[in-house]
């Protein structure tokens, strides 16, 4: 999986959400697009999810 400096400053570790939810940690926003780029570092997983690698 894809790391980066864990703040969310870099974007190395952003990745495209297949299916699923996220929760953003910062703001609590819930993503559920499928193709939207996720940053791995600040996003938890808010029930079953893939992510394109």
């Amino acid at each position: 999986m894809p790391y980066g400096c864990r703040r969310g400053i870099c974007f190395g570790c952003l990745t495209p959400l297949t299916y699923g939810r996220v929760r953003d940690l910062r703001t609590g926003e819930i993503h559920d697009r499928a193709g939207q780029m996720i940053q791995t570092c600040l996003s938890a997983a808010a029930g079953p999810l893939a992510l394109d690698a």
